[in-house]
């Protein structure tokens, strides 16, 4: 709580950006391992609603030091300069928001339906932005500096990923909703992102593994 007092009130608000979101994510956490803790107790059907409702609240606190950030930056914001890797925590905090929901069995599953779409939504706009960025990344640096260089931040996009489908395939839409359009777009949205998923780890894999197996650079001593 601190740190977003901090935030709000020092020049550090201008550095923010998606790791904000981990304390949703820790919260959410939470609530799904004490589901597989406590079960169906009265105890854990009492307190998880609140739980998942302080991680929301933690969600759009972050979100709007986000989103404030950017705006505030206007004309002086770089896409490759000043857009991180845990930016896709965007969609990611929603996405274990909403399987945190899932799983507790106590939101209503119209509020849930809300989160898939918001979750979705995200998705859509941070990855675009995402392959706009690899498009500069490119055309600057070559794929191979661009894309290849190994950072730790890019696991968050892992997790993120990986989060949206265990959401979308653990959400039953037709609690929520009738629509045959949104039940057909699940389907094929879950079935093509379960790949994605898989491509983004081996990738991700073979970046880690490029970069600890690589030589170390010769560092000449002096008078040599």
């Amino acid at each position: 709580m601190g740190s977003f007092v901090q935030f709000f009130l020092d020049e550090s608000r201008q550095k923010v950006h998606g790791v904000l979101f981990l304390s949703t994510v820790s919260t959410q956490s939470l609530v799904i391992v004490w589901k597989a803790a406590f079960g169906d107790s009265s105890l854990y059907r009492l307190v998880a609603p609140w739980a998942i409702l302080l991680g929301v609240a933690f969600y759009f606190v972050s979100f709007f030091l986000i989103m404030r950030r950017y705006w505030r930056d206007g004309g002086d914001f770089d896409l490759d300069r000043d857009w991180f890797n845990t930016n896709c925590i965007t969609h990611g905090a929603m996405s274990i928001t909403g399987l945190a929901s899932t799983v507790c069995g106590v939101v209503p599953p119209m509020l849930t339906l809300a989160i898939w779409l918001w979750a979705i939504s995200w998705f859509f706009l941070i990855e675009a932005v995402e392959f706009a960025r690899a498009v500069k990344r490119i055309s600057l640096y070559g794929l191979a500096q661009g894309l290849l260089v190994y950072d730790p931040t890019q696991w968050s996009r892992n997790f993120t990923f990986g989060m949206l489908y265990a959401f979308t395939r653990n959400f039953d839409l037709s609690q929520s909703v009738a629509n045959p359009f949104l039940l057909a777009f699940r389907q094929v949205f879950l079935d093509s992102l379960a790949w994605v998923v898989l491509v983004f780890l081996l990738v991700e894999i073979y970046v880690f593994f490029r970069d600890r197996l690589a030589p170390a650079p010769v560092v000449a001593e002096a008078g040599n």
